[in-house]
């Protein structure tokens, strides 16, 4: 993350503030899983963005459930 080199195990969280150079590389053997999550800040949100705190709620209009 920027100049540093992390090395982090399994289960562990690495939180990388926006515009920091970063990279993932694994050096095992086994295969490496990771999850990635972006986000804005809510004062950047587009108008049109739907905070979903209902699940019976329905979709916006133009997407697709998956």
């Amino acid at each position: 993350v920027g100049d540093e080199v992390l090395t982090v195990t399994p289960g562990e969280v690495v939180i990388i503030p926006a515009g920091t150079p970063h990279k993932v590389h694994n050096p095992g053997h086994d295969v490496a899983h990771h999850l990635a999550l972006a986000s804005v800040r809510s004062d950047e949100m587009p108008a049109h963005t739907q905070v979903l705190d209902d699940p019976d709620a329905p979709p916006p209009s133009g997407t697709t459930n998956i």
